[in-house]
């Protein structure tokens, strides 16, 4: 019969919201990982960390994988379950922005290699460019600090429509 093993984080419903984390869950996994250290330190004279998180992630049904057994370390030797859910979701935060970053490589078309053919500065380009008009524009704008000067350049700048600057340069020709 086979189990679905579930990660540490969808176990615990960790997300990007920090308030999403079961106390409860992490609770009853720092329980067990006492119940399971004491155990350990009766019956043998040498304990292993692995060993008692693997065991602890068989009896909730987790992935023992590297990074699972890491987050499980996590829950378990911080010194509160607040520090716990705090460390549990920057982890969470950092891999989803790796998997972001990722995905917009992979999103990237592959750039190609530029023109090895050689112009001087004598020689008239053979390359002519054509300007194109576009009616819209799509543009996503990630603000890191939001204090007012940097709205207001926003407002005023970035986001000051396309048409009024078009139309106050063709009046500013004739």
């Amino acid at each position: 019969m086979a189990t679905d093993l579930k990660s540490v984080f969808t176990f615990l419903k960790v997300s990007e919201v920090p308030e999403t984390i079961e106390l409860g869950l992490v609770e009853n996994l720092r329980s067990a990982y006492d119940t399971i250290s004491k155990t350990a330190s009766v019956t043998t004279t040498a304990t292993n960390l692995d060993d008692q998180l693997k065991q602890l992630a068989q009896m909730f049904l987790l992935m023992d994988d590297a990074t699972n057994l890491e987050h499980l370390k996590l829950c378990v030797t911080t010194r509160s379950v607040a520090i716990a859910c705090a460390e549990l979701f920057g982890k969470y935060a950092d891999m989803v922005a790796a998997e972001r970053r990722n995905a917009r490589r992979a999103a990237q078309p592959s750039t190609t290699q530029p023109s090895t053919t050689q112009f001087s500065a004598t020689q008239p380009s053979a390359v002519t460019r054509k300007s194109e008009s576009l009616s819209h524009i799509i543009c996503e704008i990630l603000v890191k600090q939001n204090k007012p000067a940097v709205i207001e350049f926003i407002q005023n700048f970035l986001l000051f429509p396309l048409a009024q600057t078009a139309s106050t340069h063709s009046n500013n020709d004739k």
